[in-house]
């Protein structure tokens, strides 16, 4: 029960974190003006980083673990945000494909709705609930489960840090 308790908390802490504030001039360094323009003597070609699920899922979990509450479920599962996503990672990759895409697809939408808002996990996720309750939402299965699904990986991550000291996943 109070491993329940501290998943649905952590799952609402780590979405808090993701408020970043709007610059200002008093931040904002105007740019000097550019005067001369050197070209380079060969093309340089730039390669963007290919986006994978688990990249995705990776970055996703970091939003999470920023929530300053989070960072009292890893001193209590002695690990840090990079061990816990990493294990987090691992777990969710194991799950059947189904549940995977529907813990991926909630995951993005609890961190994508925390970095839009500014407001914490446990805010976006009481949202989300309340329009799933409400019929509010058009996936709500899927995001219902995704919710529950999401809780539990934490929940067993967590205690399998607390348990044993490691990532006890995949």
């Amino acid at each position: 029960m109070i491993r329940s308790i501290t998943a649905l908390a952590f799952t609402g802490l780590l979405l808090a974190a993701c408020s970043q504030p709007e610059p200002t001039e008093e931040t904002t360094a105007p740019t000097p003006p550019v005067e001369e323009v050197i070209e380079p003597e060969e093309e340089i070609e730039v390669v963007e980083p290919v986006e994978t699920a688990d990249s995705s899922l990776a970055g996703d979990c970091v939003v999470l673990a920023s929530d300053p509450d989070a960072q009292s479920t890893f001193e209590e599962a002695g690990t840090d945000a990079e061990g816990f996503c990493a294990c987090l990672v691992t777990y969710i990759d194991a799950q059947p494909a189904a549940e995977k895409a529907k813990m991926e697809m909630t995951l993005e939408r609890v961190t994508d709705a925390m970095t839009a808002t500014g407001k914490g996990s446990d805010a976006v996720v009481g949202e989300m609930m309340r329009d799933i309750m409400m019929g509010q939402d058009e996936s709500s299965e899927d995001l219902g489960e995704g919710i529950s699904l999401v809780g539990q990986a934490l929940d067993d991550v967590t205690s399998g840090f607390v348990d044993t000291g490691s990532c006890a996943a995949g």
